[in-house]
Formats: structure tokens, sequence, C-alpha cells
């Protein structure tokens, strides 16, 4: 995909995200607490605000070690439900860090 391609709000996004990026020490000796130090101030212009629930939850659920959190933006109504699991294996991305995505 030639640069070009790239929808506006996504490459200035992205360019966004490289400039925070740039500002920070490189991957390779860090730790992965670092890493997820340094992801979490990267990526808190995207993770701050967002819209309000009514109820937030969190549970244990399996092994009690897998933790899943319940979003209620509307108590009156039966709404759908949405469920999203990340991919990654939550090696510097967290519930916390895709928080505002899932309330959005």
């Amino acid at each position: 995909m030639a640069d070009d391609d790239v929808d506006a709000d996504l490459r200035q996004c992205q360019d966004l995200m490289t400039e925070a990026y740039a500002c920070q020490p490189s991957f390779d000796p860090l730790s992965a607490d670092d890493l997820r130090r340094v992801t979490a101030i990267v990526r808190a212009p995207w993770t701050e605000g967002g819209p309000t629930m009514i109820r937030t939850t969190e549970q244990y659920v399996g092994n009690y070690s897998t933790r899943i959190r319940i979003y209620y933006p509307d108590n009156t109504q039966i709404l759908p439900a949405l469920i999203y699991i990340h991919g990654g294996g939550w090696t510097i991305f967290s519930l916390d860090t895709h928080d505002r995505l899932m309330r959005e």
C-alpha cells in the first residue's frame, strides 16, 4: 500500500505515534515492564477521555488470572454484546491500554 492510500486521519495518528516513540529509548535493551511503561506514555492521547459508562465491572475468569472488563453504556435498554479478544498476547498492551477503544 502506498502512503497516499492511507486515510488522512490514520496517517496523522501514525505520524503522532512515530514522533512519540522517537522520544523514547530503544526497545532492544528494555524489559517487558519498561516496554509497558513506554507504551503507556506514547498511547496516553488515545487512552484518556472517551465516553463515560453508566457502570464498569471487572471479573476474573477461567483460571482466575484472566481479567475481563464489562462496560454498561446505558441502563435503560437491552443492548447487544461485543466480545473483544486482543490477539497480541498482552505483552505490552493491557485492558487499560484498550479501555477507551472498548468504551467507544
